[in-house]
């Protein structure tokens, strides 16, 4: 900012980097990743990269999320990078990741490995999931297939709206906002699943008063993402990150606990 100070997640702002090499380099690249929520970059004073569009207001602002590669094209021993940054919609705003340069194909190595790895994730989370449900709807009497099924299909959600953001590489003109109502619902929706299904694995051990509390929070939480804009339900994520970390560590305790009591299915 302007004078020195600091300012919050809510604004616009210029990010300013200045590379000077010793000898000409060839063959280098940008990799622009966790920039909110919306930005444009320019390399020598021509336009390289961007996201959405940057404005000045919550009214002239446009979000959107799309990691990317681009090569440096018209080399020279200065560069100068200038990115023009602003956010208006989410509670972390800025250049949450630095910009990756170097070498071309180091730089497309790290974001293939990226993918390639979202990839691994969703393939076999689906097919994990497909599987247990398989297993449930064949004898329908054990339910513990069911909502571990249902976690896993959920989860694999998340590879299409975190990361390198596949759901908005295929569909360059899906919603923004739907796209992050979908990311906030998996962790709503994810730790009732979770909780759901320890209770069918250990049902003398969890208890059915929190594994209530903790669908009654996962249900509120989903029904103010639904319901609400992104600027009051984003704010919500700090409480039930916490809340999930709590309810973590109680499931990892029943387990040690059931374990010690040579419950079925704790050893695994």
């Amino acid at each position: 900012p302007v004078g020195g100070g600091t300012m919050g997640s809510h604004g616009y702002a210029t990010y300013r980097l200045t590379l000077r090499f010793s000898g000409m380099q060839s063959d280098l690249a940008l990799y622009f990743h966790e920039i909110r929520t919306s930005y444009r970059a320019f390399l020598n004073g021509k336009l390289v990269a961007g996201n959405g569009t940057v404005g000045s207001s919550a009214e002239e602002s446009v979000p959107q999320y799309l990691p990317m590669v681009r090569e440096i094209r018209d080399m020279s021993e200065i560069l100068e990078l200038v990115v023009h940054v602003s956010n208006y919609h989410t509670v972390q705003g800025g250049m949450l990741q630095s910009v990756i340069i170097g070498e071309s194909t180091s730089v497309q190595r790290t974001r293939g490995n990226n993918i390639s790895f979202q990839v691994f994730l969703l393939g076999s989370l689906l097919i994990m999931g497909l599987f247990l449900l398989g297993m449930f709807f064949i004898q329908k009497v054990d339910k513990s297939p069911l909502y571990l099924g249902l976690f896993c299909l959920l989860i694999a959600m998340r590879p299409l709206v975190t990361g390198e953001y596949f759901l908005i590489y295929w569909f360059p003109g899906f919603s923004w906002s739907l796209m992050l109502k979908l990311e906030y619902l998996t962790l709503y929706a994810g730790l009732p699943l979770v909780m759901t299904f320890m209770l069918t694995i250990f049902p003398l051990d969890i208890s059915k008063r929190l594994t209530r509390i903790v669908q009654a929070v996962g249900a509120a939480g989903s029904l103010l993402v639904l319901f609400t804009p992104v600027w009051i339900y984003n704010h919500s994520i700090l409480f039930y990150e916490i809340f999930t970390l709590a309810i973590g560590t109680y499931i990892l305790a029943i387990v040690i606990i059931a374990s010690a009591r040579k419950r079925e299915g704790a050893a695994i």
